[in-house]
């Protein structure tokens, strides 16, 4: 499903209510159904603030075209567009009338091409249910779009006002290729009626914030109406499809890409170029998309149906088979809880990459988690629920000017703030300047002490020892160290901080000052490590500043947890390119090397490209502790061009390109595909000019860099460089027929570690030979050569195909850290002041930069009207340098939750300090669970043989899913706290379903239940078992192995009695409810999928032994409102003090609500626990009572 935008003049109105053939004669009114093309357009009217759609512009919402005697829509829509009021004429905006004025805004709305085949395809019943569904799925998105529109009143438009939109929907059902292609223009007026009556112009910063949010409401609103219509559909990334649609059918239907692929081709042929692959020639599609535009026909809807059901008939895919997709399954609802469940997933998915997020970025996010499984109401209230729980909010003000929410999590606030605590921490152990420190002979003097001390700390190259006629070089830092150099690599020996940064501006030396520091800590007998977000980058930090390992921080990470390696207070850890470090794995590296007293030395620059992860940890560190700054720049040997990388970086890149410009360094083509040929044409001559001397290609996108590097390979192929070489599947390869050629000296780049050949994910190397279908790649910088076999796992990629690609051209995130002699950088409209200030960085010699015009131009068009479209021809080079300027001047910013002061939850301000107490209260109770767990290990180990959860194996079968190791004994822990203070489960129900392996984590807040399968380890009643991890909590990978393979939570042998529950987080609830009655804890059965799973004969013989089996219904016609449930439970609480018992909910609810009584259960436990707590505290330190929150339970395990 697709959303585009575009707004239109006066003179762009006509396309939505007259159809015309090539020869501009009008066939058919949009608004009239008298010709029989397309139904007539309907009237919108959004909600108005105080409810209602009624407004004073005569627009009755919903109203098709036509439909009122005598109403002229035809011309009332034109007047509208014109700025005046269709019936009075009286302006509605200031410049009604004016030719260059933005009319309207069109939001078109594209069902996925699934839906558009079996729409064509259907009879007329389940035809006109699709029609409607995509009717009502546009009415979403433009609801959404109406809660966020706005007008500017008042001198100067300083007054924002709401104002419901308004326009007209038209419903489209084919593409200008006659194939089926249901869409919507969704059209809004750029009129507006505010509350007090008054009319104006749109304010439409707004609308452009949530029009991603809006579209994907609409996605979701459209897959929930299709599934009412029995329709299945499938989730593909961020958007969906109907299931079981034939892909011939899709195809046969897809004239347009066709069409495309065809004038691609002929365009490569014509360039010389293997059409092999063509599949990943992105620009040339875009060009060929203009090119093979043809005007809409005059054929009819009943014309263009006769057609589609014949193009269906010859392909076997009839009006039959389409109704046969209609399998009529109950749609089942999730509850209340579920659904915040389902959104704290998504906010999970979001804070990957975001620290703060706004509310339109969380709405998509929910709704595409989603999507198919809820409908927008259902999305919209798990929105409110997950922001009232979970999420912590801030106001702002945002560029339109408008008061907004911006919001982050609880966690995220707390890592930041350890962050800075970490960061801040004083060490004085590591300050070399000292006479200790420096290990000078414990038999000098005083005097000679502070001569000697003063001649390592002098600044200076030399220093003057009194009573010595000559001058002594200090030996601790190269003489040949710049000043700035110098200072920085001192503060870092001396500053006291367990943490330094240094900063420095792209070529300013900031490794060679790395390598004199590392020098100076192994001389006092330091170990010195160097960490980089990649193995690459970490290997050549490694080798330039001569350091004793470099490793990849996640690697890195992860030996050191698994104890493989060790660090102490004599050790360093230099962070290379420390601004691409997320703030979770910064606080990972700087918490191990406080545990260990280590000293860490950060590089980087806040002003070059950032981190993907969330946070921006740099940042953030040299705020709170400063940095010392290296600004001079030593890379590029013309004064000139250092100066200009200086003015990319400060956001003057219309200075810095007139340096290039000037030159004849800045190309300019008309097409994307002239611009990357003259690339490599530029890029074949300065090898021959230059050769033995290093070349980097760089580009801003993934196409781009697959492109240019074919087309690199070719251009050698050409030259006679390299010869024939070998086709393969790679990564690269976007479609089913694509190869990637490969040939002896070809450049190539590693995307997998594969450790034992000494190959990292990026390491570069070239093409030795090829034999037999194997590749021999001789590593840059080594001697090695690499057998890279196609056909074995370990150079597959993760995401499918070979883990290898041509190594010409890279992406100007990847190039941060790396120095060529010589770069050619190919624009893009994704390049920013960072991104751009480093691809004008990387050079030593000399540097170009290639433009495709028609990118820039239809950039500008975009932002154009519809009606005032200008050729390419009419782009100067000098408007297009221009445009390039301002793009490469904007600032992308990461925002922190440290940028902002006051968090608030549910209006209540955020105490950080008390989190952050609480948070370490946590800390030292696991720390002291996990001492006590240890005891408990050694205690048992020689009393009897380990339990058998000891040997349990935490694997799981291949055929049915995906690895999940068992994670480290503290995420278990935490874990399981984090259900009981978030789920309300006992924390002994929640540990002991950990050690038996019913339960186990991916990370502390997601857990993972395990279910059985007929296997080798003795599971609950006998039969034979081997675990089945389940991913992201109760959501099995496939809802059949839900059904084949049910968790089993084991009770005690005191109950004979077995429960069958929808989920395993109801399974831990009950048996917590069983735990705080004092019941024996029953055998819990997880099956969410009706009584199938338990006639497997491993579960069938469990409850063949049991004396009682209760069936707790919880399938989507018996679930009960859980809001009204929680409203009953906390009335009960007032009235009488206690939790509802078990019997009361079934005699009035007619069953039973497990997560409200364990609620309710769990809080009168915590209440009991905290009053015992306080008592034992007043007894034992009356005069020093604690007034912070006691811990919620007391560690028992």
């Amino acid at each position: 499903m697709t959303v585009s935008y575009k707004k239109s003049g006066p003179g762009g109105g006509g396309y939505y209510t007259s159809a015309m053939t090539a020869d501009g004669k009008a066939v058919d009114d949009y608004y009239s159904a008298s010709g029989g093309k397309e139904p007539p357009g309907v009237w919108y009217a959004g909600a108005r603030p105080g409810g209602g759609r009624g407004n004073g512009l005569s627009i009755v919402d919903g109203q098709a075209f036509g439909a009122a005697p005598g109403a002229r829509d035809a011309r009332r829509f034109g007047r509208f567009i014109q700025g005046f009021h269709p019936e009075t004429g009286k302006p509605l905006v200031q410049n009604a009338g004016q030719r260059h004025r933005i009319a309207l805004h069109d939001f078109t709305l594209g069902a996925p091409k699934s839906v558009s085949v079996v729409w064509a395809m259907s009879g007329s019943e389940l035809k006109a249910g699709i029609e409607a569904a995509q009717q009502r799925a546009s009415g979403e998105m433009m609801d959404m779009l109406s809660e966020h529109a706005y007008s500017r009143q008042g001198k100067g438009g300083v007054q924002q006002t709401p104002a419901p939109l308004v326009g007209a929907l038209f419903g489209h059902g084919s593409s200008r290729e006659n194939d089926p292609h249901l869409h919507t223009h969704c059209v809004a007026f750029n009129i507006c009626e505010r509350p007090d009556g008054t009319t104006g112009a749109l304010q439409t910063l707004e609308l452009m914030r949530w029009q991603g949010a809006a579209a994907s409401l609409a996605h979701a609103r459209l897959a929930w109406e299709l599934r009412l219509l029995g329709l299945s559909v499938e989730k593909k990334g961020k958007v969906f499809e109907i299931a079981n649609v034939p892909e011939k059918m899709l195809r046969q239907f897809s004239k347009r890409r066709r069409q495309i692929e065809v004038a691609v081709q002929k365009k490569l042929h014509a360039a010389g170029i293997d059409s092999v692959g063509f599949g990943q020639h992105g620009r040339l599609h875009d060009l060929a998309t203009l090119a093979t535009r043809q005007e809409k026909s005059d054929l009819n809807r009943e014309a263009l149906q006769q057609r589609w059901l014949a193009e269906g008939a010859e392909l076997g895919f009839t009006p039959a088979e389409a109704q046969a997709l209609v399998t009529g399954t109950p749609v089942a609802e999730l509850t209340r809880m579920e659904l915040l469940q389902e959104a704290r997933l998504a906010v999970g998915e979001l804070t990957e990459t975001k620290a703060v997020f706004r509310a339109p970025e969380l709405l998509t996010q929910v709704a595409v988690h989603l999507l198919g499984r809820a409908s927008p109401a259902q999305i919209r209230q798990a929105v409110e629920d997950v922001k009232a729980q979970d999420l912590l909010s801030t106001p702002t003000v945002n560029k339109s000017g408008a008061e907004e929410q911006l919001f982050t999590t609880r966690e995220m606030l707390l890592l930041e703030r350890r962050l800075l605590r970490l960061a801040r921490r004083p060490d004085s152990q590591h300050v070399l300047g000292s006479p200790d420190a420096l290990g000078l002979p414990a038999q000098l003097t005083p005097n000679q002490h502070d001569v000697a001390v003063k001649a390592v700390n002098d600044v200076n190259a030399v220093t003057v020892i009194e009573h010595e006629n000559k001058p002594l070089v200090s030996p601790k830092l190269p003489p040949n160290l710049q000043p700035e150099q110098r200072q920085a690599a001192l503060n870092a020996l001396q500053d006291g901080h367990a943490v330094s940064v240094i900063e420095g501006t792209a070529g300013a030396g900031k490794t060679f000052t790395v390598a004199a520091i590392a020098r100076e800590f192994e001389r006092c007998g330091y170990a010195v490590t160097g960490l980089a977000t990649g193995w690459t980058a970490a290997i050549n930090l490694q080798k330039s500043a001569g350091l004793q390992t470099g490793r990849a921080i996640t690697g890195w990470l992860q030996a050191v947890r698994n104890k493989q390696l060790t660090l102490n207070a004599k050790s360093l850890i230099v962070v290379d390119e420390a601004g691409m470090v997320g703030v979770k794995d910064m606080v990972a590296v700087l918490d191990i090397a406080r545990q260990a007293g280590a000293k860490v030395i950060l590089i980087g620059d806040t002003l070059q490209q950032k981190s993907i992860a969330a946070g921006d940890a740099l940042r953030v560190i040299a705020k709170s502790i400063g940095s010392t700054r290296l600004n001079a720049i030593f890379r590029q040997k013309d004064p000139t061009e250092r100066q200009a990388v200086y003015d990319f970086f400060a956001g003057r890149a219309k200075e810095g390109l007139a340096t290039y410009a000037a030159r004849g360094q800045v190309h300019f083509a008309p097409s994307a595909e002239v611009a990357e040929q003259q690339l490599i044409d530029a890029w074949l001559l300065s090898q021959q000019a230059h050769p033995g001397q290093e070349h980097l290609i760089m580009a801003s996108d993934n196409a781009s860099v697959r492109q240019l590097n074919r087309l690199a390979h070719a251009a050698r192929q050409a030259a006679g460089d390299i010869g024939p070489g070998l086709l393969l599947a790679t990564m690269d390869c976007l479609e089913p027929q694509d190869r990637v050629e490969f040939s002896v000296k070809d450049e190539v780049v590693f995307r997998v570690n594969a450790k034992e050949g000494h190959v990292f994910n990026r390491s570069r190397g070239v093409v030795e030979r090829i034999e037999e279908g194997v590749l021999w790649v001789r590593l840059q910088g080594s001697s090695a050569v690499v057998r890279v076999d196609p056909q074995d796992d370990k150079w597959q990629h993760a995401e499918g195909g070979l883990a290898l690609q041509l190594g010409y051209c890279i992406s100007t995130y990847s190039a941060q850290g790396l120095t060529a002699d010589f770069t050619i950088l190919k624009d893009s409209t994704l390049l920013d002041r960072a991104s751009a200030g480093v691809g004008m960085s990387r050079h030593r010699e000399g540097c170009q930069v290639f433009v495709d015009k028609a990118l820039r131009h239809a950039a500008k068009m975009r932002h154009a009207l519809a009606d005032e479209w200008q050729p390419l021809s009419a782009f100067t080079d000098e408007e297009c340098l221009a445009r390039l300027a301002a793009g490469w001047s904007a600032q992308k910013e990461k925002t922190s939750t440290l940028d902002y002061a006051r968090w608030k939850q549910r209006g209540a301000r955020v105490d950080v300090e008390v989190e952050e107490k609480m948070q370490r209260q946590r800390e030292d109770r696991l720390a002291a669970g996990r001492a006590l767990m240890r005891l408990h290990s050694k205690a048992a180990s020689g009393l009897s043989p380990a339990p058998r959860h000891k040997a349990f194996p935490f694997q799981e079968a291949s055929s049915y899913v995906l690895p999940v190791p068992r994670p480290p004994d503290p995420v278990m822990q935490e874990g399981s706290d984090w259900l009981t203070e978030r789920e309300h489960v006992h924390p002994d129900v929640a540990w002991e379903a950990v050690q038996t392996g019913f339960l186990s984590f991916q990370d502390p807040q997601t857990p993972v239940f395990i279910g059985y399968h007929p296997g080798s380890i003795d599971a609950p009643g006998g039969a034979l078992a081997q675990p089945v991890c389940r991913l992201g909590g109760d959501a099995p990978r496939t809802e059949a192995l839900r059904h084949q393979f049910p968790p089993v939570l084991q009770g005690n042998d005191e109950s004979k009695s077995v429960d069958v529950v929808f989920s395993g987080l109801e399974a831990l609830q009950l048996q917590t409810l069983q735990v705080l009655r004092g019941e024996p804890r029953s055998t819990v059965i997880v099956s969410s999928h009706g009584k199938g799973a338990l006639l497997l004969p491993h579960i069938c013989a469990l409850l063949g032994q049991a004396a009682e089996v209760r069936w707790h219904d919880k399938t989507p016609a018996a679930r009960v409102d859980e809001a009204a449930m929680m409203a009953a439970a906390d009335q009960a609480i007032k009235e009488g003090g206690d939790a509802i018992p078990l019997s009361t909910w079934i005699r009035e609810e007619g069953r039973e609500n497990i997560a409200e009584q364990a609620r309710q259960a769990m809080m009168v436990f915590v209440t009991e626990q905290q009053a015992k707590t306080t008592a034992r505290q007043r007894l034992s330190r009356p005069l020093k009572y604690l007034k912070s929150k006691p811990p919620v339970f007391s560690l028992t395990r």
